[in-house]
C-alpha cells in the first residue's frame, strides 16, 4: 500500500495539474477529482524501485575502460568530466545537448540530485526546449522518483501544453503506476487544449481498456461538438462513423442508428451535406451498416436518397456501392444491369469518335473495375492500348511538341494501370510482367515514362523473387536509357541484396556516364562510407574535386567537409577549407570555415580568418561581401571575445549612404535620377581626407605664383625707381600697409632703377 504522504504529493501534483487549462475553458469545480478512492492493486514505489534493482543486477557487467588506483583518482577524473562539461555549456549556454550529456554522465555515476540540478538549468536557460523536458522526465521515472517526474511533467505541459508527447508522457506514467483517476485528469486537462484526432483516440482507447463506456460515448460527443464549432466537417463526418463503429462492436445496434441519424441531422444543419464528399462518405457508411444487419430495405432506401440529394458529378462512388448493393441483395432485372449498359453506351459511342482520349478510357476502366468482373476489365484494358498513336510512337521524344508528349505519357500510364490490376487485383505478376515489357517495346528512350516502366518492371520480377530477370530488365535499361533515377533504383537493389561489389560496379558506370554529375560522387562516397570504408570514399571525393567539369562544385566541397568533421578528422577538414580557399575566396567560403573553427575552440584561428576575408574583399573591392565577414566576426566577438575586441570590429563597418546616379539605356540616352544605396568604408574616407588637404595645397601653391607673376608685370609699367624703392621699402606710396608688402622678387631691376 502507498504511503499516506505519496498519496499526498500525487494528489497535490494532479491538482496543480488541474488549473492547468484555458481561460475562456476553466469552470467553477473543474479541477476537482471526482474519484479519489485507491484501486484495489496498489503499486508501491518500493516494488517500482526494487524490481529496477533486480532487473540492474541481471545486466552484464561491463569491464571498466578506465582504471583507477584510489578515490583521489577516481574524483580528479570526475571532477575533470565536469569541468569539460561545464566548459561546454559556456561556449553554448542554451544547447539543449549539453546539459543532457551532462546530466546523463552524472546519471549514469549515480549522482541523481546533480544530474537533476543540471536539468534545472537546463530548463531555466531554454525552457522551450521540449527534448530538455523529456530526458528530465524520463531520467526521473528510470529512477523511479515518481512523484518527482510527475512534477517535471506538470512543469513541462505548463510551459508547452501544446506539445502532445508530454501529456502522452504523463498519462502513460499514471496508468502504469495504477493512478487511473489521475491519467483520466491528465487527458481532460489535455483535452481542453483542442489536440489533434490523434490525443482524441488516445483518450478513447484508453477509457475503452477500461470499459467505461458511457465515459466513451461522453468524449465522441465532446469531440464531435469541438469538430463542428471548427467547422471541420470532413472530421466531424468521420468522429461520427467512428462513433457509431463503435456502438455496432458493443452489439448496440439501435444506439449506433441513433448516431448515424444524428450525424446526418447535425451536419445536414450545418451545410456539410453540401459537400459531396463528405456526403457521399456518411451516406454509403450509413447503408452498408443497415446491410450489415440485414435491413436491406432500409439500406435501398438509403441508396436512393443519396442519389437524389448528391450531384450526379459526384456521384461515382455512390453509383458503384449501390449497384454492389443490388448485385448481392437485388434481381436480375434491377438498376445494375440498367446503370451498366447505359454507361458503357455512353463510353462506347464516346470513344469511337476519338480512339485516342485516352482520359476517356481511364474513366472506363475505373466503372468496370467497380463492377468487380475481371474478364470486363481486362476487356476494356486490350482495346484501350489498342488505340496506338502510331505517328506519336514513330517520332523521336525529341521532336514531339508538349501536349504531344502528354499525350504519349497518357497512353504509357495505360500500360501501367493495367499490370498494376493485374498484380495487385487480379494477382496475376507474371502477366503484369509481360505488360510492362510490351510497353518497353513501343516507347523510344528520352521520355521521362521509359525510366519509370523500367524500374516498375523490374520491380515486379523482384517480388516475384526472379532476380535474374529483374537485373536483366535494369541493365537493359541502363544501356538503352541512361538515366540519374535508373541508376540510383538498380544500385539501392543491389545493396539491399548485400551485393556491394554489383553496386560499385553501377556507381562506375554511372560515373562514367556523367562524370560531371555531383550527386553521383556524393552518393559513391556517402555508399562506401556506409560499408565503413572512409579510405574509399576519402578517395572518391580527391578525385571528384579533381574533375574539370561539375555541375555543383561547392556542394561537393561542403560533403567532403562534412565527411571529415563526421568522421572527427579536424586536421583534414582545415586542410579541405585551406584547398578551398585557394581555388575560391567567397566569402561563404571564410564564414564557414571560422564558424568550424570557433566551434572547436579555436578561437585565434577564427579571427585570423575573418581578417583573411576582410583583407581579400577590401582588396578586390567587394562591399558586401566585406560586410558579411565583417557581421559574422562580430557575432563571433560577442560571443567569445570581450567588448574591445566587439568594438574593434564595430568600427571597421561602413556606413550605409543614399545616393543618385542618372540611369542611361543601351545608346547612352539619359532615363532619369535613381536613388541606390552604398557603403562608406572607414579607411576611404581616411584616404579622402588626405587627397583633399594635398589638393589645397596645391591651390594655394598656384595663387602664390599667380601672384608673383602679375606683379613681375606691373613693375616696368609704374615708372623705374620710385616704383620699386615703393615696393622694396613698403611704403605709403606703393599702397600697401608697412611691414605687409613682400620683397620684389626681380632684383637685377635695382642698381637699373
Amino acid at each position: 500500500m502507498s504511503t499516506p504522504t505519496q498519496n499526498k504529493a500525487a494528489g497535490s501534483a494532479l491538482d496543480v495539474l488541474a488549473q492547468l487549462q484555458p481561460t475562456h475553458l476553466r469552470k467553477a469545480g473543474s479541477s476537482e477529482v471526482r474519484n479519489r478512492a485507491a484501486a484495489q492493486v496498489q503499486i508501491t514505489v518500493e516494488q517500482i524501485l526494487q524490481e529496477a534493482l533486480d532487473q540492474q543486477g541481471q545486466a552484464e557487467v561491463r569491464k571498466p575502460t578506465d582504471v583507477f588506483a584510489d578515490k583521489a583518482e577516481v574524483e580528479m577524473y570526475m571532477a575533470e568530466k565536469r569541468s569539460k562539461f561545464e566548459e561546454y555549456i559556456g561556449f553554448r549556454r542554451k544547447r539543449a545537448s549539453n546539459y543532457i550529456r551532462y546530466a546523463a554522465w552524472e546519471e549514469s555515476v549515480g549522482e541523481f540530485e546533480r544530474a537533476r540540478s543540471i536539468f534545472e538549468r537546463g530548463v531555466a536557460a531554454n525552457y522551450r526546449d521540449a527534448t530538455l523536458w523529456t530526458k528530465y522526465a524520463d531520467m526521473e521515472m528510470r529512477a523511479g522518483h515518481i512523484n518527482s517526474a510527475r512534477n517535471v511533467l506538470v512543469r513541462a505541459v505548463t510551459h508547452l501544453p501544446r506539445h502532445d508527447a508530454f501529456w502522452f508522457k504523463f498519462a502513460a506514467m499514471e496508468e502504469m503506476v495504477g493512478n487511473i483517476a489521475g491519467a483520466r485528469t491528465v487527458y481532460a486537462k489535455w483535452m481542453e487544449w483542442n489536440p489533434g484526432k490523434q490525443a482524441w483516440h488516445t483518450y478513447i482507447n484508453f477509457e475503452k481498456r477500461y470499459e467505461e463506456w458511457d465515459r466513451v460515448r461522453a468524449i465522441y460527443a465532446d469531440y464531435v461538438i469541438r469538430l463542428e464549432a471548427a467547422r471541420d466537417h470532413a472530421g466531424a463526418a468521420t468522429a461520427w462513423l467512428k462513433a457509431a463503429r463503435f456502438e455496432e462492436t458493443l452489439g448496440e445496434v439501435a444506439r449506433a442508428r441513433d448516431v448515424y441519424e444524428r450525424a446526418m441531422a447535425a451536419l445536414e444543419a450545418s451545410g456539410a451535406l453540401g459537400d459531396a464528399a463528405v456526403a457521399r462518405k456518411l451516406f454509403v457508411a450509413f447503408a452498408k451498416f443497415e446491410e450489415r444487419v440485414k435491413e436491406y430495405e432500409r439500406a435501398r432506401v438509403i441508396y436512393k436518397y443519396a442519389l437524389d440529394t448528391v450531384p450526379a458529378s459526384a456521384a461515382g462512388g455512390l453509383e458503384d456501392a449501390f449497384l454492389a448493393f443490388e448485385k448481392r441483395h437485388g434481381t436480375k432485372g434491377g438498376i445494375e444491369s440498367v446503370l451498366i449498359t447505359q454507361q458503357r453506351e455512353a463510353y462506347d459511342a464516346a470513344l469511337a469518335e476519338d480512339p485516342t482520349d485516352y482520359d476517356l478510357w481511364f474513366e472506363y476502366v475505373r466503372v468496370e473495375e467497380g463492377h468487380g468482373d475481371p474478364a470486363a476489365v481486362r476487356e476494356v484494358y486490350e482495346r484501350a492500348i489498342g488505340a496506338k498513336p502510331d505517328e506519336l510512337l514513330k517520332t523521336r521524344p525529341q521532336g514531339l511538341t508538349l501536349a504531344q508528349t502528354n499525350v504519349l505519357e497518357s497512353y504509357g500510364y495505360l500500360f501501367i494501370n493495367y499490370a498494376l490490376y493485374e498484380e495487385l487485383t487480379a494477382g496475376d505478376v507474371a502477366r503484369a510482367g509481360v505488360i510492362y515489357e510490351l510497353a518497353l517495346g513501343l516507347f523510344k528512350p528520352g521520355l521521362a515514362l521509359v525510366e519509370r516502366l523500367y524500374m516498375l518492371a523490374a520491380g515486379v520480377y523482384v517480388r516475384a523473387k526472379d532476380l535474374g530477370r529483374a537485373r536483366k530488365i535494369l541493365g537493359h535499361g541502363i544501356g538503352a536509357a541512361p538515366s540519374h533515377a535508373l541508376f540510383d533504383y538498380y544500385i539501392q537493389l543491389e545493396y539491399d541484396l548485400l551485393n556491394f561489389d554489383a553496386a560499385r560496379s553501377l556507381y562506375n558506370k554511372y560515373l562514367e556516364f556523367e562524370p560531371e554529375a555531383v550527386e553521383a560522387w556524393i552518393k559513391y562516397a556517402s555508399f562506401e562510407a556506409s560499408l565503413l570504408e572512409p579510405e574509399r570514399a576519402r578517395g572518391l571525393y580527391e578525385l571528384a574535386i579533381e574533375q574539370p567539369l561539375l555541375d555543383m562544385p561547392e556542394v561537393l566541397w561542403k560533403a567532403y567537409i562534412d565527411f571529415e568533421i563526421a568522421e572527427d578528422e579536424q586536421a583534414k577538414a582545415i586542410q579541405l577549407f585551406e584547398r578551398l580557399l585557394t581555388r575560391t575566396k567567397h566569402v561563404k567560403v571564410f564564414v564557414t570555415y571560422a564558424k568550424y573553427l570557433a566551434s572547436l575552440g579555436a578561437i585565434s584561428d577564427a579571427r585570423a580568418v575573418y581578417t583573411r576575408a576582410v583583407d581579400h574583399t577590401r582588396v578586390h573591392n567587394l562591399p558586401d561581401q566585406r560586410l558579411t565577414a565583417l557581421k559574422a566576426w562580430h557575432a563571433l566577438e560577442l560571443e567569445h571575445g570581450s567588448q574591445a575586441e566587439a568594438k574593434a570590429v564595430t568600427d571597421q563597418m561602413p556606413q550605409r549612404v543614399k545616393k543618385r546616379r542618372m540611369v542611361r539605356d543601351a545608346e547612352g540616352n539619359e532615363l532619369g535620377w535613381e536613388e541606390y544605396y552604398d557603403y562608406i568604408w572607414a579607411d576611404t574616407v581616411d584616404r579622402s581626407q588626405a587627397n583633399l588637404k594635398f589638393l589645397e595645397k596645391a591651390r594655394q601653391w598656384a595663387m602664390q605664383n599667380a601672384a608673383q607673376a602679375q606683379s613681375q608685370h606691373a613693375s616696368p609699367a609704374a615708372g623705374g625707381g620710385a616704383a620699386v624703392g615703393g615696393v622694396a621699402g613698403g611704403g605709403a606710396a606703393a599702397g600697401g600697409a608697412p611691414g605687409v608688402a613682400e620683397p620684389a622678387p626681380s632684383a637685377p631691376l635695382g642698381p637699373s632703377a
